[in-house]
């Protein structure tokens, strides 16, 4: 899978974040294989939230509920609340 860091990844309010999020994803068992849809969500997070105008500091439950609606609408994979338990974490 090449670099495995996140940061490269992820644009918006999230990226302080990313490499955090992969080290700990790999240290709980995650294959690097396993990281990649993890950062993608990563990434559509953090792209939605900078789309928003929001930080980091403003996810909240409610937020992430409009997000994962969207979401809903507009991917078929990790759509629920459940897929963002590790991010959340």
């Amino acid at each position: 899978m090449g670099s495995l860091s996140g940061a490269l990844l992820v644009p918006g309010p999230l990226v302080e974040f990313a490499d955090g999020f992969t080290a700990e994803l790999l240290r709980l068992g995650y294959t690097p294989r396993s990281v990649g849809p993890q950062l993608r969500l990563l990434r559509h997070l953090s792209g939605w939230l900078g789309a928003e105008g929001l930080e980091a500091g403003e996810l909240t439950d409610k937020v992430v509920e409009e997000f994962v609606a969207g979401r809903r609408r507009a991917v078929r994979r990790m759509r629920s609340e459940r897929a963002l338990a590790p991010l959340l974490a």
